[in-house]
This record gives structure tokens, C-alpha cells and sequence, in this order.
């Protein structure tokens, strides 16, 4: 297709619309569209916004990656992460205290894992409630009668952030309640000062008397809220975790997790080493590490440690996990929380569309693959996904990139996640990020889809993919 067939065909916006994205992603660019020069900047010392700013300074329609400078010195961000994306006066203050709690500068053992985990409750649930919020003013315009609850404002600090009918502050005293419930049982069974007590009297009162159970991961997003926990005693194993290590911990007991495949276990620091390693909920399994030899042992976890336990061998798959356990870090354990919280929204996201992936835009036609999604289907971009439930999505990715903004892989997710939330410019902003970082297989697989989507968004730019109908050459 030549300028002039192109111009020509540019006279019919309704024409333009529906023929664009196919010969957009049939052309075969002949400019280069390579990332931009890429600077990372350090957090801003401004105190209007602590969150990160990413910089890029473009080179006329030439960017380069191999010969990009990328300094990552620091924790970073996009700039619509600060600006453009952030709704209301709850979600500015959540998601500027989780980056004050995981700040790049500041010591891992210094960071709260249970205040992170609510902060980002209260994030993701002041986003659902400024939705229904939007819903009841659109069906008051309609004129229907329906009222919607009081606006929280006013809010100074992030103990004060609302978590329904509670704050961040008022679910940490709930740990509060649980140290006090454990050292009541400790003095009836006089053994305060003993390190295998005390797990046994964590374990009475979270897993008998309060009943906590562990949920399925990618089940209900729910079960990997901190608050939600606190209230229906349902969570996921890491959640479990966050619980139990905070109780251990404010106990003066150390202990540390580390994830093994879908699982989180956990382990006192019994005299510098791991004597014992067990999945902290009711009937969880647990390890013994006995003269250097892991056996499996098979009853619920320090059911009844300080008895003789009939003892089985674990598979090789669990001792091999096992001896290669190292604690996971603060920041890690969030980052697990994150990654549960994006996969399980994006699941819901595209429930009307089985089967698709977040790369699945990668899988395109002129590579040799298939898409056969988009194939027999036709739609747009973004068509049948849940919007509260992919915006849910975005921002745990955002946050996930705070946790790690070297992250190649984390940074290609986001940036195919803002593609499928049609935000091209940033999609393409966040893929040039990638490309910077990425190996060189890498960035030659997204180079191909970067150049078309660069060309999709100067199109979206024109009015060319206003159409509704307008269907997607990407998925």
C-alpha cells in the first residue's frame, strides 16, 4: 500500500475506520520505531508526589534500544501511575503509602507486610466503590432514585484509610487481639518462653479457635485481601502466612516463608537453621529436618509436634524444594500477593473469552501463528473484558513494577495489559521499557508488534478506530 492509497482511503472516516487496523497490522513498517532513550529517574524529591516518574526523551520517530542508556538505580514507575490513572483522594493516599512502605531506599526488615497487604486493600476497594459510585450517579441522571453513601475526604494519614466499615489502623489492632489470645493460652500452659510452644499456641488459636482455612489462590480476589480475612477467616496460604509470621513475630519468635510452586511455607530460626518446615493452616503438611535428611510428615502442621510423630519420606520433587528453601524478603511476599491479585482479575476479566492470555496479542498472524481467538471472533480490542476487573488488573501490575521495576518480564505483562485497556500510548511506552531490558531474542519478538502498535496508536490519534465495530489485528 503506497502514501497515496493510504491518503485516498483517509477522505471516509467511516471507511478509514473499518478497513485501519488490518492493513495497519499488515503493513510492513519501513521507518524504525524503536524505544525511546530511556532514563529512569530517581525518586523525585518533590513533596507533591513520592511516586516515581519515568522519563523518556524522544529522537524524532527514531528511538533506539540496544543503544539506550537505562539507568535503574531506583524504584520506578509510569507517569500515568501518578497522574493520569489515580482516581480519588483514598486511592492517591493508598497507593503513595505503599510506595513509602516499600521505597527502595528503605531497609527490607524495616517494611510492615501486614500494612502493605491493607494498603492495598484499600486501594482496590476505593476503586470499586468510586465505581459504583460513577454507576449511581449515571442511573440518578436517568432518573432513577437511588443515593449513594458519603464521600470519605479529610483523610491525614494512611491508619485512617477505610477498609468498609473499618480502618488500616483498626485491622491492626486485630493482630493485637490474636498476640493477646496466644499468650493467655501460653500462661494456662506455662511454656511463654518456648519456641515450639508458642507455634502450638499460634496454631490453637488461628486454626481451631478462629477457624482461619485456606482458599484457592486464583479462586475468590477476596481470599488474598488482608481485611476480608480478618472478617470471613478465608485466605490464601500466603495471606495465612502474612498472619502468622506477624503473630510469631510480635512473640519474639523469628520466623520466615519462602513460596515452593503454588504453596507457602513457613519455618521458626531455630539456632540459625530450619529445624522444621510446615504450611501454616489446618492440615497442612510438615517437614522435619533431621541430620541433613527432609522427611514429609503426615498430619496437620505442629498438630503435635512435641509428641513421637510417625514419619514418611517426602517425594524427591518436596526434599528437592526443600533443601533449596531460602527466605523470601519483605518485598518478595507482596510481590506474591500482587502477582495472585493480577492473575486472578485477569481471569475474571476475560471469562466471556476462554482461553485468552494476556500475551496472546504477541501471537500474531504474520508470525507464522494463528490467532485463532481473533480469528474466529473478529472483535476489538479489549471486547468482552470486564473493565472494573481488567483496571483491577492493571493496578496490581503497577504496584508489582514498584516492587520490581527491572523486571522485564513484569514490564512486557503491564505494558500488553494497558494494550488490552486500549491504552496504546502508554502500552507502547511500557514495551519500549521492555525491549531496553529484555534479552536480544526478546526484544527481536517484540519488536515486530511495538512498530504496529506505534502506527495503531498515531491511527487512534487520526479518528481512524473510533468505530465501536472497529475489529482488532492484534487479538
Amino acid at each position: 500500500m503506497n502514501s497515496a492509497s493510504l491518503s485516498g482511503n483517509l477522505s471516509s472516516s467511516s471507511e478509514a475506520a473499518a478497513w485501519a487496523p488490518a492493513a495497519i497490522m499488515s503493513l510492513q513498517p519501513r521507518i524504525s520505531i524503536r524505544p525511546a532513550l530511556l532514563s529512569l529517574s530517581p525518586w523525585p524529591p518533590s513533596t507533591e508526589s513520592r511516586i516515581p516518574c519515568l522519563k523518556a526523551k524522544k529522537v524524532g520517530v527514531s528511538y533506539s534500544t540496544r543503544q539506550a542508556t537505562v539507568c535503574c538505580g531506583e524504584s520506578y514507575v509510569s507517569n500515568g501511575l501518578a497522574k493520569n490513572h489515580v482516581d480519588n483522594e483514598v486511592m492517591q493516599l493508598a497507593r503513595k503509602a505503599f510506595c513509602d512502605e516499600v521505597h527502595s531506599r528503605k531497609q527490607d526488615e524495616t517494611i510492615s507486610v501486614p500494612k502493605g497487604a491493607l494498603l492495598i486493600a484499600a486501594e482496590d476497594k476505593a476503586f470499586v466503590d468510586l465505581d459504583k459510585e460513577r454507576d449511581i450517579l449515571a442511573l440518578q441522571n436517568e432518573g432513577h432514585s437511588f443515593s449513594a453513601g458519603p464521600r470519605v475526604t479529610g483523610i491525614v494519614n494512611a491508619g485512617a484509610l477505610p477498609l468498609g466499615a473499618i480502618t488500616i489502623g483498626g485491622c491492626m489492632e486485630s493482630f493485637d487481639d490474636i498476640v493477646m489470645e496466644v499468650e493467655v493460652h501460653l500462661k494456662s500452659n506455662e511454656g511463654r518462653n518456648r519456641p515450639l510452644q508458642i507455634l502450638k499456641a499460634v496454631n490453637t488459636v488461628l486454626f481451631k479457635k478462629k477457624g482461619f482455612i485456606r482458599s484457592n489462590p486464583f479462586g475468590n480476589p477476596q481470599s488474598s485481601y488482608l481485611d476480608q480475612i480478618f472478617i470471613h477467616g478465608s485466605g490464601t496460604g500466603v495471606m495465612l502466612s502474612i498472619i502468622y509470621m506477624e503473630i510469631c513475630q510480635r512473640l519474639g519468635l523469628e520466623v520466615n516463608g519462602a513460596a515452593v510452586g503454588q504453596e507457602f511455607v513457613v519455618w521458626p530460626v531455630l539456632d540459625g537453621c530450619a529445624q522444621m518446615v510446615f504450611e501454616p493452616c489446618k492440615g497442612g503438611k510438615s517437614w522435619m529436618l533431621e541430620h541433613n535428611e527432609i522427611s514429609l510428615l503426615q498430619r496437620s502442621a505442629l498438630s503435635e509436634q512435641s509428641k513421637s510423630l510417625p514419619v514418611s519420606t517426602g517425594s524427591t520433587t518436596d526434599i528437592g524444594l526443600l533443601r533449596s528453601l531460602e527466605p523470601a524478603s519483605k518485598r518478595d511476599i507482596l510481590g506474591i500477593v500482587l502477582r495472585n491479585l493480577k492473575t486472578v482479575y485477569w481471569k475474571r476479566a476475560s471469562r466471556a473469552r476462554p482461553g485468552l492470555t494476556i500475551s496472546a496479542p504477541l501471537q500474531l498472524p504474520g508470525a507464522g501463528q494463528h490467532n485463532s481467538i481473533a480469528g474466529k471472533m473478529n472483535l476489538p480490542v479489549g471486547a468482552l473484558l470486564r473493565p472494573q476487573d481488567l483496571r483491577l488488573s492493571v493496578m496490581a501490575s503497577e504496584r508489582l513494577l514498584l516492587l520490581e521495576p527491572r523486571n522485564w518480564v513484569l514490564r512486557k505483562e503491564h505494558g500488553l495489559l494497558l494494550y488490552h485497556s486500549r491504552r496504546y500510548s502508554e502500552a507502547v511506552q511500557e514495551l519500549s521499557i521492555c525491549m531496553a531490558l529484555a534479552p536480544v531474542h526478546e526484544e527481536a519478538m517484540l519488536q515486530p508488534f511495538v512498530e504496529r502498535l506505534h502506527l495503531m496508536r498515531l491511527a487512534v490519534s487520526w479518528g481512524m478506530l473510533s468505530s465501536p465495530n472497529t475489529p482488532s489485528a492484534l487479538v
